[in-house]
Formats: C-alpha cells, sequence, structure tokens
C-alpha cells in the first residue's frame, strides 16, 4: 500500500473511530476526468441553518462536529448532494466540477443519500476499503451485495470508505469519477476482518 494511501486509511479509520464528539462529512472533489481539484466547499443544515465553510486537508475537506441529520454539501460549479449525519461516524461526498455524465440511465450518483442503506450495520465490524483509480487515489460508489441482494452503499472520497458489516461473504463493486470500475468477493469468518483494496480496470 503506498503511503498516500496509508494516510488516508488512518485518516478516515481515526475519524470514523470516534474521536470527534459529533459526526463528519469527508468531502472529495474532482472534475469530470477524476482529477482531485481545489474548490470553495460548504456545507449547511437542510433543515435550516448556518451554513459553514469547510477547510482542505490533503486532498479532501473535512467538515468535523457536525449534528445528526441531513446535510447539504456544496462547491461552485458542481451539483449539491444531500448525505446523513450519524454521531461519530464519518460519511462521504463526492462532489463533480462540471457534472459527471452517466453511462446507464439508473446508475446512482457517486454520493450515497440519506434515503439509502448505509454501510453501518449497528453490530458489524470495520471494514476499511481502499480504492485506486487513474494513477492515485479514487473517489466514486462502493456497493456491497450478498448474491443478488443490496446489502449497502457507500461513498468513496478520499480513496477510502469504512464499511461496518458483519462477518460473512460480499460481493462488493466500485464506479469511479472519471471512469473505471472494480469488483472483488470479500469474506471473512472472525476477527478483525481484513483491509478491502478495489483497483479500477
Amino acid at each position: 500500500m503506498s503511503r498516500a494511501a496509508a494516510v488516508a486509511v488512518l485518516l478516515f479509520a481515526s475519524l470514523a473511530a470516534g474521536e470527534l464528539v459529533r459526526g463528519a462529512i469527508k468531502i472529495d472533489v474532482r472534475d469530470a476526468s477524476g482529477a482531485a481539484v481545489e474548490a470553495k466547499v460548504t456545507v449547511r443544515p437542510r433543515a435550516g441553518g448556518e451554513t459553514r465553510s469547510v477547510p482542505r486537508t490533503g486532498e479532501v475537506y473535512v467538515a468535523d462536529g457536525l449534528l445528526d441529520g441531513d446535510w447539504i454539501v456544496e462547491a461552485p460549479g458542481a451539483a449539491a448532494e444531500i448525505v446523513r449525519v450519524v454521531e461519530r461516524h464519518v460519511v462521504g461526498a463526492v462532489l463533480v466540477l462540471g457534472g459527471a455524465p452517466r453511462t446507464k440511465k439508473k446508475e446512482r450518483p457517486f454520493t450515497v443519500g440519506p434515503d439509502e442503506p448505509a454501510c453501518n450495520v449497528a453490530d458489524g465490524a470495520v471494514v476499511e476499503a481502499v480504492a485506486f483509480a487513474h494513477g492515485g487515489l479514487g473517489a466514486g460508489r462502493l456497493e456491497v451485495h450478498r448474491g443478488a441482494r443490496l446489502v449497502c452503499s457507500a461513498t468513496i472520497a478520499g480513496g477510502a470508505a469504512s464499511l461496518r458489516l458483519p462477518a460473512g461473504e460480499y460481493s462488493i463493486s466500485a464506479r469511479f469519477v472519471g471512469g473505471g470500475s472494480a469488483h472483488a468477493v470479500y469474506r471473512w469468518k472472525s476477527g478483525a476482518p481484513p483491509s478491502l483494496v478495489l483497483r479500477a480496470k
């Protein structure tokens, strides 16, 4: 694993481990080719309230100390995304400047919305997923299946996603900003689950 990937995993894991009193959003801003770019990123409560500017940490933006609920994530030139924040967890969001055309009509956005099943099972173990695309850390959407059934979805931001899943066998797929996809069969029976590494093809 590269040093950049290790840093991304440690950042995501430390946030997810509960070092924050409240929830957090890790925001990845990309252009249509999948390259990380800078932008003026803000978040605000969907129910109404103050808009906050979000600082950049490395190649991502991290909004922490957020109350539970739905938050709107925005940057000029990108479609706004809505995510659900849950105390002591980190949720990802991906903003694509200029938009990112979907190759299939039924493809969901890269950012997992509040109406979708999140990979945050209460009695599950934390599985750290690291994703690579276009020569670096990727951004996109990850989906977890058991057979033909969709179990949950997660947003890959800053090349990482933290999943909380019970032991078992899963089929995991990822779709990346700028094109490319990855697939893996993931299984473990007991103990600490191994890291999941996905590479775009």
